[in-house]
Order: C-alpha cells, then structure tokens, then sequence
C-alpha cells in the first residue's frame, strides 16, 4: 500500500505481529523513507527513537484525529477519542495536513 501526501508517494509499512511493534523505529539510524502504520493500537511510546519523526492518529475510515511534527524520543500518546491507528511519517509530511482530512491509501 502507498499513501500520497504532498505530491510525495511513500510506502506503507503495515506492522501486525508484537515484535515488529516493538521494533518499530527503535535504534534506527537510517533515513526514514517510508510510512509505517500500527492499526488497532490504543497507546504508543518513542522510547529508543534515535530520530525525530511525525507523527499521525487516524480512525477506521482515515479520518485524520491528531497529528504532531517533529516528535522526539521518550514519548507516550495515548489514542484520541475514535482513533485506531498510528502512524509514524518522515520529518516534515504533516506540514500541509490538518486535522479532519482524509489520509488516502492506495495499491500500486
């Protein structure tokens, strides 16, 4: 799945099974180049975040609930009212987002 912000086409990284959320982006000192999703979840943290990221909680139509840019490490958020999933973006994907906007997946 892909996700297009700003004329910009990530890729979605969906992350189901508990290892690979506890992974997510700790100890990553990679450039961030894609979008990773954590559907179904009420509460995440930055803890061991070594870059900062956006951040975006959506509902289970893509409503977009919150959004925050430049999160750092050592982190909690707790889901918003309706909200079902997380997602973590690269650095400076929000700026033309706002809250209430539709965050638009497609395939290929």
């Amino acid at each position: 799945m892909y996700i297009k912000i700003n004329k910009k086409k990530l890729e979605i990284q969906e992350l189901k099974t508990f290892k690979d959320r506890f992974k997510s982006l700790r100890f990553n000192f990679g450039k961030i180049d894609k979008a990773i999703k954590i559907p179904n979840k009420r509460i995440t943290n930055t803890v061991f975040f070594v870059q900062r990221f956006d951040l975006v909680i959506t509902n289970k139509n893509e409503v977009i609930l919150y959004l925050e840019e430049a999160v750092k490490s050592e982190r909690y958020f707790l889901y918003k009212k309706g909200g079902r999933n997380f997602y973590f973006l690269p650095l400076g994907s929000v700026k033309d987002l706002h809250v209430g906007d539709i965050l638009m997946n497609y395939k290929k």
